[in-house]
């Protein structure tokens, strides 16, 4: 009797530990692909996701293509921040929820002085 009373103890006490681990443990990760796709010449680009620097780089769109960079991160799944800074100057700010891998793409309008989002649970094509 008192075996099976230890043996009760010793799995409630097993089992509260995996329920206290797994309720701090932090969420999954998933991909998230940053494509910065057209109107970019010569441009200096900084790209932050929240507070992280992800790309920082001079870059230029080849325009049979639509894409000048990618990209490619692992954030915890939730609400984030995806800044964008052309030339020192001109700054976009999209929030995205990422649950599932996802794509951003991001182009630039140098005449309009402003930059363009697409998110897309779907990869981008080019051809």
């Amino acid at each position: 009797m008192r075996t099976q009373r230890s043996i009760r103890l010793a799995l409630a006490g097993a089992a509260l530990l995996v329920a206290g681990c797994s309720a701090l443990s932090p969420g999954e990760t998933q991909p998230l692909a940053i494509h910065l796709q057209g109107g970019y010449e010569a441009d200096d680009v900084e790209v932050w996701v929240d507070d992280d620097v992800v790309f920082r780089s001079r870059i230029t769109t080849n325009n049979v293509l639509g894409l000048a960079q990618e990209v490619e991160i692992e954030r915890k799944e939730g609400r984030h921040i995806v800044t964008v800074r052309v030339n020192g100057e001109t700054t976009g700010t999209r929030s995205i929820l990422l649950r599932a891998p996802l794509f951003v793409g991001i182009s630039y309008n140098e005449a309009e002085d402003r930059i363009l989002f697409v998110v897309s649970e779907e990869g981008f094509v080019y051809f």
